[in-house]
């Protein structure tokens, strides 16, 4: 894990770890007053006392700086696993922060926020403020502090009339989530209401349009609970008063509509990585509605996902009907898998499906297919008999598999369709296995968020093809003029006269015994094809491959010469804001950004390099299996001719 901090033209500083941005100093007040101060003003009304208060997260100390805004504050208790950032709050953000870790009512814990809660409950404390500052997860880990589990501890520390506020996600990017995290509070023993604020360095980064909050209380929250001044202590840059405040719970009137669709989350369970894969995008028609009106029924909740069930039910009973005998006919095979689509819509987002179908090859060599075949048989005892049976039989393939991509898909349709299925357990299941190896150019961002959730990372919903903008997905890996490096040429190499699409060796003897040769997917399947004929395929195939991977070298090498071009512009333009794709971002981040994908464009040509100069070694390989094989023929042969009748 890497942090920076860049400074800005204009004074100001931005906070980066593993280059995603944390905050921006110019409108950090945005996120921080839509954190604090909500859940601030509704303890100050209710207890009117001075306040005990929990930060978790928040090393940065800028939650701490709200706080002590207030005269209520009595003492905070400040949890963060990481001295880096903390280090930078006492130094760097001293200025931003105005020295808010320095203040004497505030205590520095360094450890992890569950162990740190679950050591609390035992003592007993309770706090009239809880601040959850936490990071967007990025797996079942990290989702955790997204569970009933979680939040039904926080309400355990709550003093009755004491308020819990939420660093959430983006309501209008990600409803599904959005919504499962609301409800997960919910069924952790809490009343909550949502609402949300616009930041726009979040917004230039991808994260969506807006980004979310939850207040929370063991009471139920009225609004005109608010309805008074005396917590918006000044001077505050962005709520000024009540109305303002008010104004953050009125929600499109569409959203809402998710509520009863989204499952809360039990520790364990990866449902809330799902929903950030696969967010709806809809349309709005102007109307509106205030979450201060809006009141879940805990009826209305789905029924909560435990991470038991490796698939949602309408997809594992569609799977389950499928005819996965041996004697399935493959057309019917691939009919059936294409009447998933009903059950996968809300599951795997449809460019996934639609990119390996039409390009398997290139998409296929950004995924470890074993690792991936291995993580989902761990589970087996989940998914339908008939479809475990195909993932051993494919497991076994691939240990002889050589790792030409394109000899895999010549095997035939069948494998195929199972290659197809998998990818589509996969994805609901493993997001990151199928979309999320950085170093492939199909990888796109992925989820790259602190560990167990103790960062303050509130963007980081960027995804496989860009990122989450109103909704909808931004086209183009990194964002940058649409340049996608994933548009290669397939070229198929045909099985060999005879083949079965399956490797039928002859044994010897039975009285001998001798490890068989590792042929790693050069003999022929029909073993009895002439060696000539053979080679000369393979020959014409591995040509074909070689100019393949000199075009797609050709192809980047043309791309990166016109982001160089680009980022020359940035350099140039005299403009603070330019166009990168169909947004306007700083000049500054444009030119960041164009930097890194020229480099990942240099990684890529690198690549390219070293398996054009591996090809010949294909031939090369397959004479060897030749010649290895024919060797234990003849003394197969030879033993069998000595063995009694």
């Amino acid at each position: 894990m890497s942090s920076s901090l860049e400074p800005g033209e204009d004074g100001s500083i931005a906070l980066y770890i593993d280059n995603d941005l944390q905050f921006d100093s110019k409108d950090e007040h945005i996120y921080h007053e839509g954190l604090v101060l909500p859940a601030l003003a509704l303890a100050s009304q209710r207890i009117q006392a001075q306040l005990n208060v929990l930060i978790i997260g928040g090393g940065d100390g800028l939650v701490a700086r709200e706080l002590f805004k207030s005269k209520q504050i009595n003492k905070v208790d400040l949890v963060d696993y990481d001295p880096e950032i903390l280090n930078y709050a006492r130094d760097n953000f001293a200025d931003i922060n105005k020295s808010s870790l320095s203040d004497p009512r505030l205590s520095i814990h360094i450890e992890d926020a569950w162990n740190f809660v679950d050591k609390a409950l035992e003592s007993n404390p309770h706090y009239d403020l809880i601040i959850s500052d936490l990071t967007v997860p990025d797996d079942a880990e990290s989702a955790r502090f997204h569970s009933i589990d979680w939040y039904a501890k926080l309400s355990s520390l709550l003093s009755p009339s004491g308020v819990l506020s939420i660093n959430g996600v983006s309501a209008l990017a990600t409803p599904e989530a959005f919504w499962s995290v609301c409800n997960s509070i919910s069924k952790g023993n809490l009343h909550v209401r949502p609402y949300h604020v616009q930041i726009p360095s979040f917004t230039a980064k991808g994260f969506g349009a807006d980004w979310g909050f939850f207040i929370a209380s063991k009471q139920p929250i009225l609004s005109q609970e608010f309805e008074t001044t005396s917590s918006l202590v000044e001077p505050r840059n962005f709520i000024k008063d009540i109305a303002q405040l008010l104004e953050l719970f009125v929600f499109p009137k569409e959203i809402f509509a998710y509520q009863s669709k989204s499952a809360p989350a039990q520790a364990g369970s990866s449902i809330l990585i799902h929903y950030f894969n696969s967010a709806s995008s809809y349309t709005t028609s102007g109307n509106t509605f205030s979450s201060l009106s809006f009141n879940i029924d805990i009826n209305s909740i789905p029924e909560s996902d435990t991470g038991k069930n490796i698939l949602p039910p309408s997809l594992s009973s569609a799977l389950a009907q499928m005819n996965l005998s041996d004697d399935a006919d493959s057309q019917l095979l691939l009919e059936d898998m294409l009447k998933l689509m009903p059950a996968l819509q809300s599951q795997c987002p449809p460019e996934l499906i639609e990119e390996f179908v039409q390009n398997p090859t290139s998409f296929l060599e950004g995924i470890d297919l074993q690792d991936l075949v291995a993580k989902l048989l761990k589970r087996a005892k989940e998914l339908p008999a008939q479809l475990v049976t195909e993932l051993e039989l494919l497991r076994d393939k691939l240990q002889e598999w050589a790792g030409d991509h394109l000899s895999l898909m010549a095997l035939g349709q069948r494998v195929i369709t199972i290659l197809t299925l998998v990818i589509i357990v996969g994805n609901v299941l493993y997001p990151d296995s199928v979309y999320g190896k950085g170093e492939h150019p199909a990888a796109g961002a992925g989820h790259h968020n602190a560990a167990a959730g103790n960062r303050g990372n509130r963007g980081n919903n960027v995804g496989r093809r860009g990122g989450y903008v109103n909704g909808a997905w931004v086209n183009g890996p990194y964002w940058n003029r649409g340049v996608n490096y994933t548009n290669r040429k397939t070229t198929i190499i045909k099985q060999a006269p005879g083949s079965s699409g399956t490797r039928t060796l002859k044994q010897p003897g039975p009285s001998k015994t001798f490890s068989k040769p590792n042929t790693s997917g050069f003999l022929p399947d029909d073993i009895n094809t002439n060696k000539s004929s053979y080679l000369s395929i393979l020959e014409r195939n591995v040509e074909a491959t070689k100019n393949r991977l000199l075009q797609n070298q050709k192809d980047i090498l043309a791309q990166k010469e016109i982001l160089e071009q680009e980022l020359q512009e940035y350099k140039s333009s005299p403009d603070v804001l330019v166009n990168f794709g169909i947004h306007k971002i700083e000049r500054t981040e444009a030119i960041r950004r164009t930097q890194l994908t020229i480099q990942k464009a240099n990684n890529q040509i690198a690549a390219l390099d070293k398996e054009i100069l591996q090809t010949p070694l294909a031939i090369d390989l397959a004479k060897i299996a030749f010649a290895n094989f024919q060797s234990l023929e003849d003394s197969g042969d030879k033993d069998s001719n000595n063995e009694p009748s």
